[in-house]
């Protein structure tokens, strides 16, 4: 696996103070503590690898480019009924209800303008409430609107892209298929606890783990996806990696903790989750 992600991680931590902060100083790994550190690094990397900007500085983030993307951003209508935006703000509220950044007004607004750019843009498309926890991680890193829209439409894309070749269903097969032939005694435990895959795999292939991980650990998660050239196919491998380093503790727990914890996973070291990964076939 070519990663180029533990060299973005490294240069994002030998910055001044705590390695994230968000655009407000609200740190939202730390739950609303203050940071006077920018994540605004991992933005301008995300952008890069996302196509948004160009590594060159002379194409990329020239301000012809910005400028045009800024009013492309500015074109799409940001219009929805009340009833949406209120939807909006609610699942915001129950995703995150302890990060104080999600909680505030102008983090509301920002949501509501570009989930309704997306809607707009991408006729085809529905809100749904997974589209929630996908956001959170370009809001956080970027400083404009903009930047977000188009950061967030392209990873959309990518995924719509995955999704079409390897379907939700495939994927929940191969990854208990895998799961029951080479960790069989985890698999046959959650059997035993009559856990069905619903309760937690299929949002955790969705989403990216988005919702389930610790925001830091998300993150860092994304690094990954976005820096390697395996990109979004590595996902389940991830999936079954968490699930190797966390299978002592899961054979302990019964079923509604089993639940609990899979739906709230725990702080990640994601190189170690990335040293875990089983081979890419």
């Amino acid at each position: 696996m070519v990663d180029i992600s533990q060299k973005l991680h490294e240069d994002l931590e030998q910055q001044d103070g705590p390695q994230l902060e968000n655009r407000n100083g609200v740190d939202p790994t730390q739950n609303g503590t203050s940071s006077s550190s920018s994540s605004q690094e991992r933005g301008e990397i995300w952008k890069s690898l996302l196509k948004v900007s160009s590594s060159n500085k002379e194409e990329g983030n020239s301000p012809d480019h910005q400028q045009t993307l800024f009013q492309k951003y500015n074109e799409i209508s940001k219009e929805i009924t009340p009833e949406l935006q209120k939807l909006i703000k609610l699942h915001l509220f129950r995703t995150y209800p302890n990060i104080e950044l999600f909680q505030q007004e102008p983090t509301y607004n920002i949501f509501i303008h570009i989930l309704a750019a997306y809607l707009n843009h991408n006729k085809g498309s529905q809100y749904y409430s997974g589209l929630i926890p996908l956001l959170p991680p370009f809001v956080y890193t970027m400083k404009h609107e903009y930047e977000i829209f188009w950061s967030f439409s392209e990873l959309m894309q990518r995924l719509d892209t995955y999704f079409q070749k390897n379907s939700i269903t495939d994927q929940l097969s191969r990854l208990m298929m895998y799961l029951r032939n080479v960790y069989g005694e985890l698999f046959n435990y959650f059997e035993e606890e009559e856990l069905s895959p619903n309760d937690w795999a299929t949002g955790w292939l969705k989403h990216l783990l988005a919702k389930e991980l610790p925001f830091d650990s998300v993150l860092r998660l994304w690094d990954t996806y976005f820096a390697t050239e395996e990109g979004l196919t590595l996902h389940m491998y991830v999936c079954i990696a968490i699930l190797v380093n966390c299978n002592e503790e899961l054979q302990e727990l019964e079923i509604s903790e089993l639940k609990a914890f899979l739906q709230h996973l725990p702080v990640m070291d994601i190189d170690k989750v990335k040293t875990s990964l089983p081979p890419l076939v």
